[in-house]
């Protein structure tokens, strides 16, 4: 069996956060060394107090879990940073929702603005952050984004020069009779400041898409949601599984049976114990 050692916990496809807006279907993946992740589950109960008795009354409400996310987007050179810094200032728009508007963009803000989608959010983030059962992006919304680029670090500066000219009042000359105009030439620099690391941080609320809870099936056995999340709720889901292993059975003419393993086990991806530290894993 061979494995694949340490490998980049940034540039692996498997390890990146991808998060999409559900109304618009657009979407962004960011290269993130995550470095806090929790995954919480609030049980809420309706409590009455009732006189002379000792215990309250208690009745379910619901379970509802919140799932928190922060990670850090550095970068090696200006391209990289840019678009970085893109990618995230298009996470902090998908904040924001949907407008029906008619009237143009120029009236963007007048009344007759009528909101058309909500900005619920695809999350996605290995098998830790996916949807049980198939392992596609969970749907639910982000309470709040904070996003700090961390200027202790540095980062790259980028500028455009441009070279106004203005054709300045004219004035009398009094030998020729006539009137001169001045061209007056100026210019102007626009830089910008891209920060190297970024400081990312998602409270994010996951609104269920499958059946929650136990039921019997047809054997009269309790089963947790369905056949495709029993025991692999919320996120062990790719990791439940039976290994299939194929023998040759072969029998001798004195009777004697012998079985033989064909093909070898599948290989598995091993992540070295430093790099899921780094992880936040």
């Amino acid at each position: 069996m061979s494995y694949i050692e340490s490998p980049s916990l940034v540039t692996n496809p498997f390890f990146k956060i991808k998060i999409t807006h559900l109304p618009t279907n657009q979407l962004i993946s960011l290269p993130g060394w995550v470095t806090q992740f929790s995954d919480n589950f609030t049980s809420n109960w309706n409590q009455q107090n009732v006189y002379g008795r000792m215990d309250p009354l208690a009745t379910f409400e619901n379970t509802q879990r919140q799932i928190t996310l922060a990670f850090d987007v550095v970068s090696a050179n200006l391209d990289e940073a840019i678009a970085n810094l893109a990618s995230v200032n298009k996470l902090i728009e998908f904040l924001y929702p949907v407008y029906e508007n008619s009237a143009g963009p120029s009236n963007a803000r007048t009344i007759q603005n009528v909101l058309n989608a909500a900005p619920l959010i695809g999350l996605e983030w290995t098998n830790l952050v996916s949807r049980p059962g198939d392992g596609t992006k969970l749907v639910g919304f982000l309470r709040g984004a904070n996003y700090s680029p961390e200027i202790t670090e540095g980062g790259f500066v980028k500028g455009t020069k441009q070279i106004i000219e203005v054709e300045g009042e004219g004035e009398m000359n009094l030998d020729t009779n006539a009137v001169e105009s001045q061209l007056v030439r100026g210019t102007t620099t626009k830089k910008a400041f891209i920060p190297k690391k970024l400081n990312v941080s998602l409270d994010y609320t996951v609104l269920h898409t499958h059946l929650t809870g136990w039921y019997k099936d047809a054997a009269g056995n309790y089963v947790f949601g369905d056949s495709s999340i029993n025991g692999g709720f919320p996120n062990a889901h790719m990791i439940t599984y039976q290994q299939e292993e194929t023998f040759q059975v072969t029998t001798t003419e004195d009777g004697i049976t012998t079985e033989e393993l064909l093909g070898e086990p599948s290989e598995f991806e091993q992540v070295a114990q430093a790099d899921v530290l780094r992880a936040g894993s």
